[in-house]
């Protein structure tokens, strides 16, 4: 079974969906995961939030911080032990990701056509790169006249009341140790306060919920 994650940022694969990532590895499923955009803003777009550790290692440009952030993703690769053609750096500009819908559009499709689950962030979403991925991808889908299974995952907005069989919950027990581990190794992400912050949170965490749609329902939910 073919299953396509999508990272807006480097760690999104973690932090949306990181109990599903390392189940569907277990069980051998043809997992990819896609990378959106070049975390290239990363401190310059938190540092005006003020979200940002102020030290000798983020006083870098934009592009140094891209090219570590391409080292950090190959990283991941070998820890998750992904062939090469598994992960898609698509390494659009960083909160520029509209910009490009359809350039984005024409190379999702390309790895969309035979996947049989599709993960994708929340529609509605704060995160402008978050909203593009997620519309840039369900365009794909709908312009491919595909039908794959569609999980979604909601990192900047809330997972809304949901009829049943619309809600799935993946539990973190035995994954907690990997996703935290995982996630280490995007050492420039924990210079950032809200990722160090959620990173802590994964230590307790439970369970991680993800909604399930079909693209024909796409504008019949609040997160879809």
């Amino acid at each position: 079974m073919k299953i396509v994650i999508f990272a807006p940022h480097p760690d999104d694969e973690f932090f949306g969906t990181g109990a599903a990532l390392f189940k569907w590895l277990d069980e051998g499923q043809d997992v990819h995961i896609v990378y959106m955009t070049d975390n290239s803003a990363g401190y310059t777009f938190n540092r005006a939030l003020g979200c940002l550790v102020e030290c000798e290692e983020t006083q870098i440009s934009e592009y140094e911080l891209a090219k570590i952030a391409k080292k950090e993703v190959e990283k991941v690769r070998k820890f998750l032990k992904l062939k090469k053609s598994n992960v898609h750096l698509l390494w659009f500009p960083d909160q520029k990701l509209s910009d490009f819908k359809e350039a984005a559009i024409m190379k999702v499709q390309e790895i969309l056509e035979d996947a049989d689950i599709v993960v994708i962030p929340s529609n509605h979403n704060t995160h402008v790169d978050h909203q593009a991925t997620f519309d840039v991808v369900t365009e794909a889908i709908d312009l491919l006249n595909i039908d794959p299974e569609i999980y979604v995952y909601c990192l900047y907005s809330v997972l809304k009341k949901l009829p049943p069989g619309k809600k799935l919950k993946f539990y973190l027990e035995g994954y907690n140790d990997k996703i935290i581990e995982g996630l280490k190794l995007y050492k420039s992400q924990l210079y950032i306060t809200y990722s160090a912050a959620k990173l802590e949170d994964l230590k307790t965490k439970k369970v991680q919920k993800l909604a399930n749609y079909r693209i024909r329902e796409l504008g019949s939910y609040p997160n879809f």
